[in-house]
């Protein structure tokens, strides 16, 4: 009888410590999986996310061994904010500093605001691109970010492939395909500033990654779908950025 009431007791002592112990769990695997926002921020900015995943897939496949990697400019530089909600959609802005509407009962995304719509627009966006580079993109996160590559790379057992934005794909996620068309008229020294301030920031940061590690193929996310005339398109959008 004793035996079966401490085996009874110490089931019940048992299954009260698992019961309640379970939100104490739960609650230190939350704490545990919860994101610095400052990592958060340098991955979206130093790339390096899919790295991995797709280098592990691709030698599965029997691919030659390829990293794939990126810097950003931190154009990006928004928080997630729910500016309104209904029962049937949810108005937002987005990390890139979209606002759109996602409707629930659908795959519809409306875009209702870009993020330059005016030429100030362009240069108040530019002085918080400009904060985020200080906080985010400084050495000592470049050498985290890319450093690890390093030596695996100079041994030769995988090719770097590199991409940055383009000169064409920049404006165009800033003002929208629509707006971009109409800024090239209409806000030429918008677009001009963009490219060159891209330009500015590419040959510092780029500069200094490529000091860690030097990837055989650098792409340029639409560089080239830019208006050319008699071969000047280069020089009037690219800024002499010769490559």
């Amino acid at each position: 009888m004793r035996s079966k009431s401490a085996s009874s007791s110490s089931g019940q002592s048992s299954m009260f410590i698992s019961i309640f112990s379970i939100p104490i769990r739960l609650q230190a695997r939350s704490n545990m999986q919860k994101p610095n926002p400052a990592t958060v921020k340098r991955s979206r900015y130093l790339c390096d996310e899919m790295t991995e995943p797709v280098y592990e897939y691709e030698k599965y496949l029997g691919f030659d061994g390829v990293k794939r990697m990126a810097f950003r400019i931190p154009f990006a530089c928004f928080d997630t904010t729910v500016l309104e909600e209904t029962l049937t959609y949810v108005v937002r802005l987005d990390t890139d500093g979209w606002i759109r509407k996602y409707h629930k009962n659908s795959n519809l995304v409306e875009e209702l605001k870009a993020p330059v719509e005016e030429e100030k627009d362009w240069y108040t966006l530019k002085d918080k691109v400009r904060e985020h580079l200080e906080l985010y993109c400084t050495d000592e996160n470049i050498g985290k970010v890319y450093g690890k590559y390093a030596q695996a790379h100079k041994r030769g057992d995988f090719s770097l492939r590199f991409r940055a934005q383009g000169f064409f794909w920049l404006p165009r996620t800033l003002l929208g395909i629509e707006g971009q068309m109409y800024a090239f008229y209409d806000m030429p020294k918008v677009i001009h500033d963009m490219n060159r301030f891209a330009v500015e920031v590419f040959r510092e940061k780029h500069g200094k990654i490529f000091d860690i590690i030097q990837p055989e193929v650098m792409l340029f996310e639409e560089e080239t779908a830019v208006p050319f005339s008699e071969g000047k398109g280069s020089e009037k959008y690219f800024c002499g950025y010769g490559w």
